[in-house]
Parts: C-alpha cells; structure tokens; sequence
C-alpha cells in the first residue's frame, strides 16, 4: 500500500490547520515589509541630491527603525506559527507510522536496526513538514 505524495501534502496542510494560512500570510507580509527599507533609503537619497530635505531625515530614520521593530515582531509571529502548524503535522505523520506498522506481520514491518526504526520516526518525520513550509515560501516569493 502506496500513498500518494499529493495526498500527505494535503494531510500536513490540514492538520496544519489555520497556522499554516498565518505562517504564509506572515511570510508575505514579512517579505513585503523588506522592500521598504530600500524604498526609504531611496528617497532619503533622492532628498540629498535634490537638497530639498528640511527636517524629513529624521521622519525616514524614525520609519527605518519602525520598520526594523516590525520586522523583528513579525518573525517571532511567523516562528510562533511555524511550531503551531509543525507540531501537529509531525504528531500525525507518526501516528499514522505507528499504525502502518501495527498493520504489519512482525516480520516485515521492521526491518532494519532498531537505530533505524527509531530515525525513522524521529529524522524522517522531522524532516516532511519542510516541505509544506518551502512550499510557503516559494508562494510567498512569487506573491
């Protein structure tokens, strides 16, 4: 018994729940909140070759820094919900493990060293829900 990789995506997604939709929507917004640094740079340049800056540096400086706390703020949030969505995802992927081999003759549901069985349900399982958060990410970039 195969499963196919498209349905285990859509389990992790589900079981992901809502914090899998806050993680990409702060991915995005995390992502949108970096062009603005270059945008404030800019025009701070732009007011030096033109000399019509009065007292705007310091307004776009204030901006500079504000952007800088949001953006720390922003990837606590996104952090926050990355263990929100990943916990459940991985509790399930070895649930569903832990069944697949129950189902088994003894014989054949391990093989391999006993090193192995448990990388499998520690690595392997870590590892799956990267691939929901890449697939966030390459959504966020294309956004």
């Amino acid at each position: 018994m195969t499963t196919k990789p498209s349905a285990v995506l859509g389990m992790m997604m589900r079981k992901g729940g809502w914090w899998y939709v806050a993680n990409l929507t702060i991915n995005v917004v995390v992502l949108l909140i970096e062009l603005l640094p270059g945008i404030i740079t800019r025009d701070i340049l732009n007011g030096l070759q033109d000399q019509t800056l009065l007292s705007v540096p310091w307004l776009l400086i204030a901006g500079l820094l504000g952007i800088t706390m949001a953006r720390v703020i922003m990837f606590f949030l996104v952090s926050y919900a990355h263990i929100k969505a990943r916990i459940p995802t991985e509790n399930t992927l070895r649930r569903a493990l832990l069944r697949r081999i129950l189902q088994m003759p003894a014989v054949r549901a391990l093989k391999g060293s006993p090193g192995e069985v448990v990388s499998r349900f520690r690595d392997d399982v870590n590892e799956m829900p990267h691939v929901i958060f890449q697939l966030n990410d390459i959504i966020a970039l294309g956004v």
